[in-house]
């Protein structure tokens, strides 16, 4: 309820990205965002990246919604269709996506870039 009364009141949308020990490289992704007029509360994304990309689309894991991409100013665009129908035509492009991931995080830490957060958080 927090995150959607923020979103709400500030109009920008809101993305969180959790690890779990037992599932460190697929993280869990959620979007509050709002989409036209609507509130959207999305808990289940999935990272996905085409091979010419260097930037992932935020999807739905129903693969029914559409898809959401941050453009270079890091304003939220829906995308009425999904990229891919279902995970397993999905999953070169998921695989492509969370491998960058992981190497944006890697750069991270090799910066020095530590990011205080509660255990399994990250910032993205």
């Amino acid at each position: 309820m927090q995150f959607a009364n923020h979103v709400r009141r500030t109009r920008r949308p809101l993305l969180w990205v959790g690890l779990a020990q037992d599932r460190v490289n697929v993280p869990a992704i959620g979007l509050v965002a709002m989409v036209g007029k609507k509130l959207q509360v999305l808990e289940h994304c999935i990272l996905w990246m085409s091979e010419t990309s260097d930037r992932a689309l935020l999807v739905p894991d129903n693969f029914r919604f559409g898809a959401f991409r941050f453009d270079r100013n890091f304003n939220l665009r829906f995308l009425p269709k999904a990229p891919s129908r279902s995970f397993e035509a999905a999953e070169s492009a998921m695989s492509r996506a969370y491998v960058r991931l992981r190497k944006i995080e890697a750069e991270q830490l090799m910066h020095g870039d530590v990011f205080d957060l509660p255990q399994l958080a990250r910032a993205a």
